[in-house]
């Protein structure tokens, strides 16, 4: 099974810059486009796509972050087909996204992937 890789690339938008110090630590899927906020402003919220637990079944986890940006409008990458969006995050007024935390199961003799501690 091919997973679009969508949380690297969402976590390089939050800063338009640079690349995640650990990608290596990611080991399946495909990197999608390259995505900012219109006119690089800073994205202020996110929301996650998610699939639920499987039981027996591949768990894919996280396949999809939307970031909503200074202007209202949402960003993202590749996103995967499975799994639901859950709530809007936003952040206070006059404040923004600044970082966030990504945690890697590790292989396990299937096909899991990451686990968003944002």
């Amino acid at each position: 099974m091919v997973i679009n890789m969508t949380l690297a690339i969402a976590l390089i938008i939050f800063s338009c810059a640079g690349l995640l110090p650990n990608a290596a630590a990611i080991y399946w899927g495909d990197w999608g486009l390259f995505q900012c906020c219109p006119d690089n402003a800073p994205a202020i919220g996110f929301k996650l796509k998610t699939e639920r637990p499987q039981g027996w079944g591949d768990d894919t986890a996280l396949n999809g972050i939307y970031l909503k940006c200074q202007s209202n409008s949402w960003v993202s990458s590749s996103v995967g087909p499975w799994g639901n969006y859950g709530n809007e995050f936003i952040c206070p007024a006059n404040t923004f996204l600044t970082s966030c935390q990504l945690r890697v199961e590790g292989r396990q003799g299937e096909e899991t992937i990451q686990r968003p501690t944002i």
